[in-house]
């Protein structure tokens, strides 16, 4: 398992899917969220934090984390929506008007 990636879960409801995923410390602002056709990808960066003194250990990741993720074909990349809640990302991705159940 790459260290790079972000850990997701993916729901299906009767009008679109919902994806968790694990990003703690990261605020919305520094996420980027792509949906394009029947990807969805979530990225962002994570910087060493200025302690101004010497740093003895540092076991805290840093760097680049991304994830791209296929998503099923009934879904609607024009609807989708972020938010934040306590160091979960959560992304409402709708589903086509053809393939809902109400």
């Amino acid at each position: 398992r790459s260290s790079d990636l972000i850990d997701l879960d993916i729901i299906e409801t009767d009008t679109g899917y919902e994806i968790y995923a694990d990003v703690p410390g990261v605020r919305l602002t520094d996420l980027q969220v792509n949906v394009y056709q029947d990807l969805l990808t979530v990225s962002y960066s994570k910087q060493q934090p200025a302690h101004g003194r010497s740093l003895l250990r540092s076991e805290r990741p840093v760097g680049r984390f991304s994830r791209t993720i296929k998503l099923p074909l009934d879904c609607d990349a024009a609807q989708h929506r972020a938010e934040m809640c306590e160091g979960v990302l959560v992304v409402h991705i709708g589903k086509q008007k053809s393939a809902r159940s109400y």
